[in-house]
């Protein structure tokens, strides 16, 4: 998953999750340090940060646009790179597993709460997961103390509640497969084949989220459950709120769903690293014949550098960007003149996973 760095901000600022840990006081569990800890950039001093005793992060805001409505969020900090090799694909199998069966909603029950509240599967809860993280996203029609207490219970199931029962997780197998097959596109297979080439050295493309359709045939119950529990912990997760909230403290609420859930007795496991980047081939042609045409990629890559994001970085990153959307704006009025030989040009920067850069 390439990401564009942005400048710290609410969103930005609360889901990175390649941050270090901090060491709670007493017996509590280490929490990791919000990202503007460690910055100079100013954080909007709206937003509430908090986190509990188990180590898990909570923050919040208000919000009153649009009305009445309330998004939560909850971030893992776990994703397809955390998968061993008989666990490939496993990471987003559980997200999808998150809608089949929980402690309080049982299979097949949570859709009649989305339309009991006036909601859709897809356009008001959905999820997504990459190769370092999991974000679950629930989107509530009211933001009165009723509707947000379900709503943080039906998040408290995804985290720590999941029936994962046998008879399901073989019915996910074909439903992931589906998914597969409608993915594999052209342009899906050119970016499997750039990721190779450009990150063949490292584990990204081993671990693409999808998973491998062969390791995912023998997922069982138990091994889904090992996974479950050995990354979904409290200290691993993030939970986010903006809304429309008038007088309304989240906070009694975060508490009540998250605030007591223990912290597994097992130490955390490191999250395997993405590995070193190797020698990039200086060139490379992949043929793909549903594609019309010709497309030419320029690109450099080299290792991501571990700082925090400063008011200087900052200043040097926003004319860059400026000028990067300048060029495209003129590359695409060049694309719609007749004589122009390019159907489309277009300069870019990324980051992947806080890792690797490309431009």
């Amino acid at each position: 998953m390439l990401r564009p760095r942005a400048p710290l901000s609410f969103v930005a600022g609360l889901v990175l999750a390649a941050v270090p840990f901090a060491q709670g006081a007493g017996s509590a569990a280490p929490v990791r340090a919000w990202e503007h800890a460690s910055s100079d950039v100013p954080v909007d001093p709206a937003i509430r940060f908090g986190h509990f005793e188990n180590g898990m992060r909570w923050a919040w805001a208000r919000n009153v646009e649009p009305k009445e409505r309330s998004y939560l969020r909850l971030h893992v900090n776990v994703g397809s790179l955390a998968e061993e090799d008989a666990e490939r694909g496993l990471a987003h199998f559980l997200e999808h597993m998150a809608f089949n069966g929980s402690e309080h909603f049982a299979a097949g029950t949570l859709v009649e709460w989305f339309q009991r509240h006036g909601m859709a599967f897809g356009a008001d809860l959905n999820a997504q997961t990459g190769f370092g993280e999991t974000i679950y996203k629930l989107d509530l029609p009211s933001s009165d103390e009723q509707t947000l207490d379900e709503g943080l219970l039906v998040l408290h199931d995804f985290a720590f509640g999941l029936t994962l029962a046998p008879a399901e997780i073989e019915a996910e197998k074909g439903v992931i497969d589906g998914e597969e097959r409608e993915r594999d596109s052209a342009g899906y297979r050119v970016f499997v084949r750039q990721l190779q080439t450009l990150f063949g050295n490292t584990r990204l493309d081993e671990r693409i989220p999808i998973g491998v359709r062969a390791v995912r045939a023998a997922f069982d119950a138990a091994r889904v459950r090992a996974f479950y529990a050995r990354w979904y912990r409290p200290e691993h997760m993030t939970l986010v709120l903006v809304g429309d909230l008038g007088e309304l403290d989240p906070v009694p609420l975060f508490s009540k769903h998250f605030g007591a859930v223990p912290r597994p007795a097992e130490p955390l496991r490191a999250e395997p690293g993405v590995g070193a980047l190797g020698a990039v081939p200086k060139r490379a042609c992949f043929h793909e014949p549903e594609i019309p045409g010709v497309t030419l990629l320029v690109q450099r890559v080299r290792p991501w550098v571990d700082e925090p994001y400063v008011i200087a970085e900052w200043r040097e990153d926003v004319p860059l960007s400026t000028a990067r959307q300048m060029l495209n704006l003129r590359f695409a009025e060049q694309a719609k003149q007749a004589a122009t030989p390019y159907l489309g040009v277009r300069a870019d920067s990324a980051e992947a996973l806080d890792a690797l850069d490309g431009s």
